[in-house]
């Protein structure tokens, strides 16, 4: 099982409580999402800071946990089942710290949540069959009238 220490960017960023959530950011409108969900949510983590005016964000350290090179990300240490897990993208690391917290988002929309990600792809398939069909009986009504 890989350890937070195996990741690359704890090179770069050493942990002193590897224990906790690791939060590598910026004080930007975007980087600040995630550490006042941190806060609001009272979850112990540990920040490192991402600088741009030496482009930090650019090093392989900080790539190999987000390749787009962008802020913020996250290592959760204790992840599903037990083992580190990476994250980036303020979205998806605040849907995963109000799912891992249980809170934040009502019961019924939590369940919800995976069924929809999972039926976007679906739905937007069976969207366009329905628009070509429509099409097609308006093109048969056409041609018979």
């Amino acid at each position: 099982m890989p350890e937070l220490a195996d990741f690359p960017i704890a090179k770069k960023w050493p942990a002193k409580h590897p224990d906790r959530l690791q939060l590598y950011s910026l004080p930007t409108p975007n980087g600040v999402k995630v550490s006042i969900a941190l806060e609001e949510l009272s979850l112990p983590y540990e920040a490192h800071l991402v600088s741009f005016d030496t482009n930090d964000q650019l090093t392989p350290e900080f790539r190999s946990l987000n390749p787009y090179g962008k802020i913020p990300a996250i290592i959760d240490p204790h992840g599903p089942g037990g083992k580190p897990l990476p994250l980036f993208e303020s979205g998806a690391i605040l849907l995963y710290l109000a799912e891992k917290s249980g809170r934040l988002i009502p019961q019924v929309r939590r369940q919800g949540l995976r069924g929809q990600a999972a039926a976007r792809p679906l739905r937007g398939r069976v969207e366009a069959r329905a628009r070509r069909g429509e099409r097609a009986a308006r093109d048969a009504r056409l041609d018979d009238g």
